[in-house]
Parts: C-alpha cells; structure tokens; sequence
C-alpha cells in the first residue's frame, strides 16, 4: 500500500474549567476545527501490461464504499482485448480496502463499466456493465457492424446488464440484460460510462445513458451520440427514458447531482476549453436540456467525478477534473494532469474553492462524501501515464479550504 500524508495543523481548542457549559463549549469548538488531512493510497496498480481504468465510487447504506474499475487485460486501449470488472470494498470509510473481487469475466468480451448505484431505501447496490466482443479494435468498427447486422449482435449478446447485491457488495447476482431503446439510435442503445448515478428525493432512481445517432461518422469528435437520463420508479426493475440533449461528442461522460432546491445538476466532457454543464428541472422524458460552457471549469477533454454533499448550510457541489485547458479540439494525453477537487455552493452556478489533489498526470475520477463528513476521491493516475494505476484519495473539508499550501 501506497500512503501519502498531507496535512494542515488546526487551531487548538481552548482549555476551561471543566463544568457543563465548558465542555459544551469545548466539544463544539473541537468539532469546528476538525484537523485538516488528505491521504492517498493505490487500489488498482498497474499488473504489467495489464490495466485498470473507467473508477465509479459509492457508498452503501450500511457506510461500506464500494469502489469498481475495468481491468484491461494486457493492455490500455479501450477496444481489442478483454476486459474485466473488478471490486474493491471498504469498510472502514476508505482507510483500508478488503482485496479485489472480479465482479464480470468472460473470454473474448470487452466489458465496459457502466454507472453504480446504490437505492438507499431497499440497500440494493446496482452495478451497470456494457458487453462487446474484444475483436473489435475501435468504436468505430463497432458500431459499424451493429449498423450493418444489428440482430446479429444482439444475439451475441451486445447490450447493458445490470449485476446487483443485497449484502453491500459482498455477493452479486448473475448479469441481467436490460432493454433499452431510443428513437434516434441508429444501432446501439447502452448505459454512460463509469462514475455513479444518484437517487431523487422520491425515491426515484437515475443514471446516466446514450445512443448513437448517426450511421456513419469520420472521428471521434464528429460522433453525434445522443444523452438521456434513464430513471427507475420501481427500485431498479425496469427502466424508462427521460430528460435528454441535442447530439453531441462524448454523449456517454457526464455527471448528475440531485440539488436540494429540486434540479438535477449535469456536468458533461466536451471538446474543450471548457465543460459543459446544465439545470434540468425536468428529469422526465420530453424534457430536453440545453447545455452550455461552463467558464469557471477548464476542459482537459475527459471524464470526471461529481457528487453532492449535504449539510447542515444546505450541502455543496463538489467535482474533480484535471484542470488543464485543452484548445486542441480532442483528446490529448499531455493536458490529462493536475486533478483539482472544486466546491461550489451555489449548485455549480459559481465554484469559488479549488485544490490541488495531484500536482501529476491524472485521468478519469470519481467521489463520494461519507458520514463523518470525509470525502473520497477515485481517480486514474500515474508516474509515466494518466493511467497506469488508480488510486484514492480521502481528505475532509478543511482540507479542501484551507489554501494552495500542503
């Protein structure tokens, strides 16, 4: 295990006398002046040539964090090999981690990570996995042979599927396919990528999905996929199409917060320089979101993680990306570094606290807030690539605003 230590010395609680009122005093002035601390450690190293990539992070309702990742046999790229998905869990609010369970395998299939889920009503844990064949070597070939022989595909068995525990993520159920359709699809309707989805104050479960929405396309940022949230009124038995946006690049990668005040926060990757970010009042179908620059948030032109954290002020938006502006128009490997942890209060609308989590080269992430008020970070990083290794982060508050310095 790999730990790092960073921390800011608080300020020391007063010593009184000790009767009634001065320990109430003492033990409020010691809960507000909680000592800063940001420790890291690697869950996921890289076995070789081989892996592992795309992190989502949860929290079950019992405080196990659940943290999930794809392992790419013998090799990095995302098409042309198996892929393998994989657990860690902890029981301990992130200090230390049980070994890695395999969660999804199968000989010659590419699985994909899909969003998790935890519905903290029943306690059942969702994890969502897309199923290709690992003799395609690009998303291009891809989704060219389910244009041109859909029913072929399906019958292999391409598609979204949903595993699920009862037990916090000790023991999972067989996949189970799921249906999902889009009128604009023009081959493949699946489940977003990595991260986690959320939970409405209705009980309602979200995550994240997309389509296809053209037969051909030259490039990845020419590929206009379409997105659309995906929403369960019946626990996460069956699932239905709601609020969705114009095509676009990268349809798959986003974030969803649900706000206190009732609009579901959205935080999409772009071609850069800067996310794209919406309000939607309306997570049901018929709803379409306009999405629009953010310019308070640089675009490396990757994935990032984003979750709310309630409190006793109404809670904050906290997100972590590399903040490094990519003006090249896709994706470039050198501006995946420096991931910078932001807090906004204000629901995304301003993020006026930022810090920064690695100084180094960093990819994909993902967070969760727990219930001592600690916050985890899963993220893609690296000594020589964004991806050689993931690691996790666990820092609190104070840390997070208390300056640039270490």
């Amino acid at each position: 295990m790999i730990r790092t230590r960073f921390s800011i010395r608080a300020a020391a609680c007063p010593t009184r006398p000790w009767n009634w009122w001065s320990l109430l005093c003492f033990t409020a002035a010691c809960a507000s002046a909680a000592e800063p601390f940001c420790d890291r450690q690697v869950l996921f190293p890289k076995e070789g040539a081989t892996v592992c990539r795309i992190p989502s992070l949860v929290v079950t309702r019992d405080g196990v964090v659940l943290a999930t990742a794809d392992r790419r046999v013998g090799s990095n790229h995302d098409w042309g090999h198996d892929t393998q998905v994989v657990l860690r869990r902890s029981e301990d609010g992130g200090r230390s981690w049980l070994p890695i369970q395999l969660l999804a395998a199968e000989e010659g299939v590419n699985f994909h990570s899909g969003p998790s889920l935890v519905d903290t009503r029943s306690g059942r844990v969702f994890k969502f996995i897309k199923k290709r064949p690992a003799s395609f070597k690009s998303p291009k070939d891809f989704h060219a042979a389910m244009v041109h022989d859909p029913e072929r595909w399906h019958r292999w068995g391409c598609g979204s599927y949903v595993i699920q525990s009862d037990d916090s993520g000790a023991t999972w159920s067989a996949p189970r396919r799921l249906s999902l359709e889009h009128p604009d699809s023009t081959g493949i309707t699946d489940v977003g990528n990595g991260v986690h989805g959320i939970q409405l104050p209705d009980g309602r479960l979200v995550i994240q999905a997309y389509c296809q929405a053209s037969r051909e396309w030259e490039q990845e940022r020419d590929n206009p996929s379409r997105s659309f949230l995906l929403l369960s009124g019946d626990g996460g038995e069956t699932w239905i199409r709601g609020a969705e946006w114009s095509p676009g690049y990268a349809a798959m990668e986003y974030g969803i917060a649900a706000l206190p005040d009732g609009p579901i926060y959205t935080n999409q990757r772009s071609l850069g320089p800067l996310r794209k970010v919406a309000w939607i009042d309306r997570p049901e179908a018929g709803a379409v979101v306009d999405l629009r620059p953010d310019p308070n948030l640089p675009e490396a032109v990757c994935h990032a993680g984003l979750v709310f954290m309630p409190g006793p002020d109404g809670g904050c938006l906290l997100f972590a990306h590399p903040a490094v502006e990519n003006r090249q128009g896709g994706y470039r490997e050198e501006t995946r570094r420096r991931l910078t942890v932001r807090m906004s209060a204000d629901g995304g609308r301003t993020w006026p606290t930022a810090r920064l989590l690695d100084d180094g080269r960093a990819g994909y992430s993902d967070l969760v807030s727990l219930s001592d008020r600690s916050i985890l970070c899963l993220y893609e990083n690296g000594p020589e690539h964004y991806d050689d290794q993931i690691s996790v982060t666990r820092f609190n508050l104070e840390w997070l605003q208390g300056g640039p310095g270490d």
